[in-house]
């Protein structure tokens, strides 16, 4: 994931072989480890430490914990097509549609408004009350709304 967002560059890259996602995301450098065994997400991110669990299912995954130095709580349904829950200090409430590419609703006490061209990888739109212009090199909607907790800036 490569481009501004929020006001600063990014600048992500997300390894599924050894699970681990790095770079730089709102001024800040990225590490975080991805451990599925243990069912955690450990590393630091936008200058915090980043420690979550998580439950994953087919058709949801449910995050825990702490990030951005406030508790994390929220759910990615897959098959509603909601995240709800909070992070950020901040009640966190999303519809998104994969098939569309779009997510709506609110976080970190802003709108969101997002909107992924399939067909160049390019998101647009607006997220902690900023614009949002990158790119997403192989992968999908599905990894932004995943991974949701890096993209919250303070």
């Amino acid at each position: 994931m490569q481009g501004g967002f929020s006001g600063a560059p990014v600048n992500l890259s997300f390894d599924r072989r050894s699970w681990t996602i790095t770079g730089g995301i709102n001024g800040f450098p990225a590490e975080v480890r991805i451990d599925h065994v243990a069912k955690t997400v450990l590393g630091g991110a936008n200058g915090s430490p980043v420690e979550l669990s998580f439950d994953w299912t087919p058709d949801r995954v449910v995050y825990k914990g702490g990030a951005k130095l406030s508790p994390v709580l929220y759910t990615v349904d897959w098959t509603t097509g909601f995240v709800e829950g909070y992070a950020n200090h901040a009640p966190l409430r999303l519809q998104f549609s994969l098939a569309d590419g779009t997510i709506k609703g609110f976080a970190n006490r802003s709108a969101v408004e997002l909107a992924l061209d399939a067909q160049s990888g390019r998101l647009t739109g607006g997220m902690n009350a900023a614009p949002v212009d990158m790119t997403i090199v192989n992968g999908d909607l599905s990894d932004f709304v995943q991974y949701l907790f890096l993209f919250l800036k303070r």
